[in-house]
């Protein structure tokens, strides 16, 4: 979701098909199909594991733009079809609040973050709740003790 392509550059993946769909193609104004969602999921580079990816662009600049109803629920839409073919998402956000990050606010069930990820990774992750999709994200307020 972020159009710096961080995740997509760290994680390794080959994006070598220029034609090949990313996240940007997904968020057209149709509902992609699930095929074409588990398609457009590509592979992180070996040393990552079996991590999937659905690559990011540039081009995600433009959604910024986008003043459609509804808008900041595609991502939601996009990951309820393929629910069922990955254990769990991780959604990587611009450093700002727009429509991208919106939609990753609507789409998560669970948020982290950290200012600073590269010298501040979270020391833990929280374990899943039932808590509703739109309901406020917690901040860790101490680190947990060390063992």
């Amino acid at each position: 979701m972020d159009p710096q392509v961080s995740a997509t550059s760290i994680l390794g993946v080959d994006r070598t098909d220029d034609d090949a769909p990313t996240i940007f193609d997904l968020l057209g104004t149709d509902l992609p199909a699930r095929q074409t969602i588990l398609d457009a999921a590509l592979p992180a580079a070996a040393d990552w594991g079996p991590i999937a990816c659905l690559p990011a662009e540039r081009a995600l600049a433009d959604v910024e733009s986008d003043s459609t109803i509804g808008r900041e629920m595609r991502l939601r839409h996009i990951l309820t079809e393929i629910e069922d073919a990955y254990d769990d998402a991780v959604i990587d956000c611009p450093p700002a609040l727009g429509v991208l990050t919106a939609n990753a606010l609507v789409a998560a069930s669970e948020r982290s973050w950290s200012p600073s990820p590269a010298s501040n990774p979270p020391k833990r992750w929280r374990k899943p709740s039932r808590r509703s999709p739109m309901s406020r994200p917690t901040i860790p307020t101490s680190s947990p003790p060390e063992s």
